[in-house]
């Protein structure tokens, strides 16, 4: 394989933006005035379990189009597929993706809806009365939620333009070095995937309306030292925030891609396979767990050997040969 490089351009990207904000703090007010932007063509908004923001379209300038789906995860990536087709003029297409918590929450339940099914089934074939509410969600099941959430962000970092996803905020409890509380002491914290913040280019906190801080951004433009509170957001919103940024002079977004179909697809056969070994072991797979563990040194539930874990399969189903 040869080797693929090339040189900086110098020029910022198309950022990913977080509006993480309490409730009533203005994140779709101010993701619709947005779309009146001269800096970018169509608005596609996508809404995920919140409410379509039809009222929006009042505020002057506003162009937004609402896109339709099913509400399911698949639904939304065919959305997003479907956007990305469109064609492209001189300025790029914004997306708008409300909320990025909802989204979490649907996969989040989605895995523990699967662990509670796998529980019923499991107390079934031992003859045993089903657990009673939420058990444990696996971590396999935590796993293709994860991929799920990843190919979701790596779609929207394949996007050729600006992208702005909503999350709720809350004030929680601060925790010390042993998870333990800290009375008095509060701190915020964004509610979705635990690596969205680490995803977005910039991270725009609103604790209030009209109060909204820049507590992370990606960029030479915005020196560390300088204030990040953002006084004139109410004027200026998101279309005073690219410019500060450098949009004028942007390129298109680019990143190491992560194939979150593959990885997706991984989940789901290592999720059958193990689903299969459970039911030719009756239930008790402890030993071959062990075996697999000492064998390939990390345990079965988070491999992606699926090699091996067919040819396990394999081994079980075999029939036994007289001697």
């Amino acid at each position: 394989m040869s080797l693929t490089t090339r040189m900086p351009s110098g020029k910022p990207h198309w950022p990913l933006i977080l509006l993480a904000g309490v409730e009533k703090s203005g994140k779709t007010y101010e993701a619709a005035k947005a779309s009146a932007s001269k800096l970018v063509d169509r608005t596609f908004w996508v809404t995920f379990g919140e409410d379509d923001p039809d009222e929006y379209g009042a505020i002057p300038g506003a162009r937004f189009e609402i896109v339709q789906h099913d509400g399911t995860y698949r639904g939304l990536m065919n959305t997003l597929d479907a956007i990305e087709a469109e064609p492209v003029t001189d300025k790029p297409h914004l997306i708008v993706l409300d909320s990025g918590t909802r989204l979490w929450d649907l996969l989040t339940d989605e895995a523990q809806f699967s662990a509670n099914t796998r529980a019923k089934k499991k107390a079934s074939r031992a003859n045993q009365a089903a657990p009673e509410g939420d058990v444990s969600i696996g971590m396999d099941l935590w796993n293709v939620a994860k991929a799920r959430w990843a190919h979701v962000v790596t779609t929207l970092k394949d996007h050729r333009g600006p992208v702005l996803i909503t999350a709720r905020l809350d004030s929680v409890a601060e925790l010390d070095g042993r998870g333990e509380p800290i009375p008095g002491r509060k701190t915020w914290k964004i509610k979705a995937e635990k690596s969205l913040p680490f995803d977005v280019g910039a991270i725009v906190e609103m604790h209030a309306l009209g109060d909204a801080i820049l507590t992370g951004v990606r960029s030479l433009r915005i020196k560390p030292d300088e204030s990040r509170n953002l006084r004139d957001w109410m004027t200026t919103g998101v279309e005073g925030l690219w410019k500060s940024l450098g949009i004028a002079d942007a390129t298109d977004r680019t990143h190491e891609p992560v194939d979150g179909e593959r990885s997706l697809a991984v989940e789901k056969e290592r999720d059958a396979l193990l689903t299969q070994i459970l039911d030719l072991t009756d239930g008790k797979p402890g030993p071959l767990v062990e075996q697999w563990r000492k064998d390939h040194g990390h345990p079965i539930n988070i491999t992606t050997d699926l090699d091996g874990l067919r040819a396990l399969v394999a081994s079980l189903t075999k029939e036994p040969t007289d001697g």
